[in-house]
C-alpha cells in the first residue's frame, strides 16, 4: 500500500501540512527546525515513502522533466552529450524526455507536446532557424531553453559548447612545436557551422608567420563514404611541390577520410604527413594509425547545460549566457616531428 504524507504525519505526531513543507523542500520558508526536518525525512525513508511526481506537476503546473530535442540521435557524440545531461538530471531530481524532430514536420506539433506535458525546460539541438522558431513557440508558456552549441539566435538562451576557436589555434601550435612550417587545413566545403575552426586555425598561422593563404587549404565534400572525387583531390594535393607537411582536419571523420585517401595515393601518415583531428570520437583510438586529436568534452557540455537550465527553471528566469569548455589535446600516432630529409625525398 502506498505511503502518504498523512501516514508520515500520524507516525511523527505532527500535522500533514508540516510534513508537506519538509518533503517539498520549503521547510525553511516557515521556520521549521533542522531536528524536525531530519526526523520527518528519516521516518519517510523508513516507511518507504515515494513522491508522487504526477500529482506534484498538476499542483504546480510544471513537471520535473527536461526535454531534449534533436534532429537525430545516432551519433556517438550525441549519446555522450545525453549521458552528461542525465548525470545532471539525476543529481537534481529531474528526468529526461527525448523528442526527435524530422525534417518537414510542423514545429507547432512538437511545441504542443512539450507544453501539454508541463515540461519546464528544453535543451535544443537543431539548426539555428528551427531552434529560434521553437523557442518563440515555447516562450509564452515560460518554458526555459538551453543549447549545446553556439548559434546566433535572438531569444535569450543558455548556450554551452567547446571552445573550438582556442582548440583550432592550439592545433596550429602543436604542429608548429613538432617542427612543421607548412601547415595545411582540411575542411568540409559548404559547411558554415564549422567555420570558427577554419578561421582561428588560419589566424594562428598568420600570427606564427606562416602561410595562411589558399594554397594550404583543401576542401572536401561532406560525404562520409568513399568518394572518388575527394580521393582524386587529396592525391593531387599531396603530390603538389609545395604540399604541407602537416594537416589540421576540422573533424575526426574528415581526418580519417583524408588519411584513407592519402594512403590510397601512396602516402603514409605520419611518415609523409602529420595529421590532427578534432572531437576525439570513440573510434579514433582504433584507427590506422590511431588519430591525434583535440577531445571535445561532450559529457561535460551536457552536464553543464542541464545544470544551468535547471537553475533558470528553479529561479524562474531565462539567462542569456555562453559558456566555453576547453578542448584538450590527445596525442596518438598520426603525428611526429618534422623530418626535412624525408620530405625532400618524398617531393623528389
Amino acid at each position: 500500500m502506498r505511503v502518504t504524507m498523512k501516514d508520515i504525519a500520524e507516525r511523527c505526531g505532527i500535522g500533514r501540512s508540516t510534513v508537506s513543507f519538509i518533503l517539498n523542500g520549503t521547510a525553511a520558508n516557515v521556520g521549521l527546525s533542522e531536528e524536525l526536518c531530519h526526523r520527518v525525512l528519516q521516518t519517510a525513508k523508513e516507511m518507504g515513502y515515494r513522491r508522487n511526481e504526477l500529482a506534484s506537476s498538476v499542483r504546480s503546473g510544471k513537471s520535473r522533466v527536461i526535454a531534449y530535442v534533436s534532429g537525430r540521435l545516432s551519433t556517438s557524440y550525441t549519446m555522450r552529450m545525453i549521458a552528461g545531461i542525465n548525470d545532471s538530471l539525476n543529481r537534481n531530481g529531474y528526468s529526461l524526455r527525448m523528442y526527435i524532430h524530422n525534417e518537414g514536420e510542423p514545429l507547432n506539433l512538437l511545441a504542443d507536446k512539450i507544453i501539454s506535458n508541463m515540461i519546464p525546460g528544453v535543451i535544443i539541438s537543431l539548426t539555428r532557424d528551427l531552434s529560434e522558431q521553437l523557442m518563440q513557440l515555447l516562450k509564452p508558456w515560460n518554458v526555459k531553453a538551453a543549447m549545446t552549441s553556439f548559434l546566433e539566435v535572438s531569444e535569450p538562451v543558455v548556450q554551452v559548447s567547446s571552445d573550438d576557436a582556442a582548440g583550432a589555434a592550439a592545433a596550429a601550435d602543436k604542429l608548429y612545436e613538432l617542427g612543421h612550417r607548412r601547415l595545411g587545413l582540411v575542411y568540409v566545403e559548404h559547411s558554415p557551422g564549422l567555420k570558427i575552426k577554419q578561421e582561428n586555425f588560419l589566424r594562428r598561422l598568420g600570427e606564427l608567420g606562416l602561410d595562411h593563404g589558399e594554397s594550404i587549404r583543401l576542401g572536401l565534400s561532406g560525404n562520409g563514404s568513399w568518394n572518388p572525387e575527394d580521393a582524386a583531390k587529396v592525391a593531387d594535393f599531396c603530390r603538389s611541390p609545395d604540399c604541407p607537411t602537416a594537416f589540421f582536419c576540422e573533424a575526426d571523420p574528415l581526418a580519417l577520410r583524408f588519411i584513407q585517401y592519402a594512403d590510397q595515393a601512396g602516402f603514409r601518415v605520419p611518415d609523409d604527413f602529420s595529421v590532427i583531428g578534432y572531437a576525439n570520437l570513440d573510434y579514433t583510438d582504433f584507427s590506422n594509425p590511431p588519430l591525434s586529436t583535440f577531445a571535445t568534452p561532450f559529457e561535460v557540455i551536457g552536464e553543464k547545460t542541464a545544470d544551468l537550465l535547471i537553475d533558470t527553471i528553479e529561479h524562474n528566469r531565462q539567462d542569456n549566457v555562453r559558456i566555453s569548455i576547453p578542448a584538450t589535446y590527445v596525442e596518438r600516432m598520426s603525428t611526429k616531428p618534422y623530418n626535412g630529409l624525408k620530405q625532400q625525398e618524398m617531393k623528389g
